[in-house]
């Protein structure tokens, strides 16, 4: 009994010590489910929709920006709508964000994250302003009088920097999963014509770029980042 004990403490303690170097190796990814999970819970998202009024007063929309709601911009990558977009959300920071982290190091994963979050929705929300002027194009959220929240254009940031990191290890794989991540976010667009996948084309492509320049500027960064 003893014995069984005693490697009962030692597997706890060897997860422990796993799950300790997990957090360290990818801690911007633990941050951001960290985050997002608790603000669904408080605005009670895993349950019923996200209050229209929380994603109307701290998402992205013109609207917000011209009355000086800067902050809206970081915090709308960290609020949800509801049950199935909060699970979308973690697909994706697991597997693109998180990926890509555990390749390329916290600061890529920072990088790649949150800039082409930002430019990418700000450049979807100009060009959005200015087609439903000239045009009859008409996306709900318009970006400029409804909000919009959720850190899928970062996401896509993240999966173009993991293209660039791949194909250090892989080319061909590589090379054929950016030009997949790129024609399903064009077809996206010309089917649904979204602010959403103008935005995510452009954190696709902002991603690489930026992943592509960081490598050039710190070339000792390994194509998989040691153990801490």
């Amino acid at each position: 009994m003893a014995h069984a004990t005693s490697a009962h403490r030692t597997s706890f303690s060897q997860g422990l010590i796993w799950f300790g170097r997990l957090i360290a190796r990818v801690p911007v990814s633990c941050c951001l489910l960290t985050i997002i999970t608790i603000l669904a819970i408080i605005n009670g998202s895993l349950i019923h929709a996200t209050d229209p009024a929380i994603i109307q007063r701290w998402g992205v929309s013109w609207d917000n920006l011209a009355h000086g709601r800067v902050l809206d911009i970081p915090i709308s990558d960290l609020l949800v709508l509801e049950h199935a977009h909060y699970l979308s959300t973690l697909f994706l920071v697991i597997c693109f964000t998180g990926l890509a982290e555990w390749l390329g190091g916290p600061a890529l994963a920072a990088l790649t994250f949150w800039p082409p979050s930002w430019v990418g929705t700000l450049t979807a929300m100009v060009i959005s302003k200015e087609l439903i002027q000239v045009t009859s194009w008409a996306p709900n959220p318009d970006l400029v009088h409804t909000a919009d929240v959720g850190s899928s254009v970062g996401n896509w940031g993240s999966a173009g920097a993991l293209v660039f990191l791949l194909y250090r290890i892989k080319p061909m794989f590589a090379s054929w999963l950016g030009a997949g991540f790129f024609v399903f976010l064009v077809g996206r667009l010309a089917l649904h014509r979204s602010t959403s996948d103008v935005a995510h084309i452009v954190g696709l492509v902002l991603g690489f770029l930026i992943c592509r320049a960081y490598l050039h500027r710190h070339p000792e960064t390994p194509a998989i980042a040691p153990s801490p």
